[in-house]
């Protein structure tokens, strides 16, 4: 049997709801940054989680009109800290706002 969805997930699903959270109010930096966390943290794919969580919060900032000015050391040394714990929720969005800009 091919590899579906549901067979990706490490933890059940305990990685879906956690980033739900990312959509439920305040600004947009917050939700992004709370969605990098979710996926970079809980680890709810087998292999990618950085990578993905990284693409979910470009696209996140690109539905909602905007880009960000992230360098390619910027962005790594974001996801890398978040994934580690070293970059709290707060800090994180505080970056993303600092760069993001309306496209």
């Amino acid at each position: 049997m091919a590899a579906d969805a549901v067979s990706l997930l490490q933890d059940g699903g305990i990685g879906i709801p956690a980033a739900v959270r990312s959509t439920v109010g305040g600004a947009l930096a917050m939700k992004a940054a709370a969605l990098l966390e979710s996926v970079a943290r809980c680890r709810p794919l087998v292999d990618g989680n950085k990578r993905t969580a990284w693409t979910l919060m470009v696209l996140l900032l690109w539905i909602n009109g905007c880009r960000h000015d992230f360098t390619t050391d910027e962005g790594f040394e974001l996801v890398v800290g978040v994934a580690a714990g070293k970059i709290e929720l707060r800090d994180s969005a505080a970056e993303i706002s600092k760069q993001f800009v309306a496209r």
